[in-house]
């Protein structure tokens, strides 16, 4: 909110707000004055969703806040992480009808291990797959012997969705706001015939206007 009160514009004093969560997943109860750790607006609707326990709003493109789920457990997190993956696959899917989950799993093998694609199916396609496949593999060995393979099969799963997510959260904002060049001409074109039909009209008004006073005045003569 700016000096004057208000608070609906777009200048860094109305969008810049302060967020505060105080909770028993707190690591350590000091906080120090220069730590400033930011988040986008977007990123706090699927945050406390998920923290309420209810569905996340259908349209949003936001990335939980992983600093306010050190509570819950490896699974649980993985888990939190799953939902918002599969809200912002829904999303992906209205935009790209041909992306399909099975089938990036199914050629999760092809894509390769380590090599990230370039395009932008092949790459959603490389962070979901991971992320799923990884995520199952950490459930199957769960509670078994092999800790060290299981935080193995975490952190992998953890980094993948939150690259998924980081990614397709940026393709998604990029897609809502950029527009092909065409309909912004079309857009500019359609503005300015607008701005010549109403300054017709209004100097149609105008004539007729004074045709009539014209009219008035050689009546009264």
């Amino acid at each position: 909110m700016i000096e004057g009160g208000n608070h609906g514009g777009s200048s860094y004093e109305e969008t810049d707000s302060l967020a505060l969560f105080i909770g028993h997943s707190v690591e350590s109860s000091y906080c120090s004055p220069y730590d400033q750790n930011e988040a986008l607006q977007v990123d706090l609707a699927p945050t406390l969703a998920l923290l309420f326990g209810i569905a996340i709003p259908k349209n949003n493109i936001g990335v939980l806040l992983p600093e306010l789920f050190h509570s819950l457990t490896d699974g649980q997190k993985l888990r939190t992480l799953e939902l918002n993956s599969w809200q912002i696959l829904r999303l992906l899917q209205a935009q790209i009808p041909d992306f399909c989950l099975e089938d990036c799993i199914d050629s999760a093998d092809d894509l390769g291990i380590d090599v990230l694609p370039e395009s932008v199916e092949k790459k959603l396609c490389y962070f979901i797959s991971k992320a799923f496949t990884s995520h199952q593999s950490s459930r199957l060995h769960r509670g078994s012997d092999l800790m060290y393979g299981e935080a193995g099969y975490f952190s992998t799963s953890v980094d993948a969705y939150y690259g998924f997510l980081r990614y397709a959260n940026d393709w998604l904002s990029h897609r809502a706001t950029d527009k092909p060049i065409y309909l912004l001409l079309f857009a500019i074109l359609l503005m300015i015939m607008s701005c010549l039909i109403l300054m017709g009209i209004v100097f149609c008004l105008f004539n007729r206007q004074t045709h009539s006073q014209s009219s008035g005045s050689a009546l009264a003569s």
